[in-house]
């Protein structure tokens, strides 16, 4: 059975959002389900497109609640410039949601400054999608992915967008 793009399109955008959300996130979730039950498929590629297509589910999440209040999203794709926006129009949700995949900036004289430099440097969705940087320099720093524990916090965060879409969404 064949599932036509219009059944997104016939939706509205703030719903077309979320409806992304949960498929790259239900996605996600079964490819972690198949490498947990198979570690002989567990690859670092397999594991790094598990962490985008969950990051991306989270950063279409954001863009829903920022679209239901603005009518329009106009930030890219930094979870914590998303992050910022929504607690700014949805203050209630910093008692409910602990936003994932924002990368915490502490200890700097100029925080802002420190983190436009490193999301300009390492932009995290780059970094997951390509072996190098626009230079073509090799992405410095490791990340390691463990789909079990990866598995509990992709389940962690499908139950935070299902008690944030009950208080925003209704």
């Amino acid at each position: 059975m064949n599932h036509h793009s219009d059944g997104l399109r016939n939706l509205e955008v703030v719903d077309q959002y979320r409806s992304l959300a949960d498929g790259y996130l239900f996605v996600v979730i079964k490819a972690c389900e198949i490498l947990v039950a198979d570690p002989s498929q567990v690859t670092y590629s397999r594991c790094s497109a598990c962490y985008f297509n969950a990051r991306l589910s989270v950063e279409l999440f954001l863009k829903a609640l920022i679209h239901k209040q603005q009518g329009s999203v106009d930030v890219g794709h930094h979870i914590e410039k998303l992050r910022d926006k929504v607690l700014i129009l949805y203050p209630e949700l910093t008692d409910i949601w602990d936003i994932p995949f924002c990368t915490e900036f502490v200890g700097f004289y100029d925080l802002q400054k420190a983190q436009d430099r490193f999301l300009k440097d390492y932009p995290i969705d780059q970094v997951l999608r390509y072996p190098t940087n626009k230079s073509g320099s090799v992405w410095s720093g490791v990340m390691i992915i463990e789909p079990g524990t990866f598995l509990q916090f992709l389940t962690k965060i499908q139950s935070d967008f299902l008690k944030v879409s009950s208080s925003v969404f209704g």
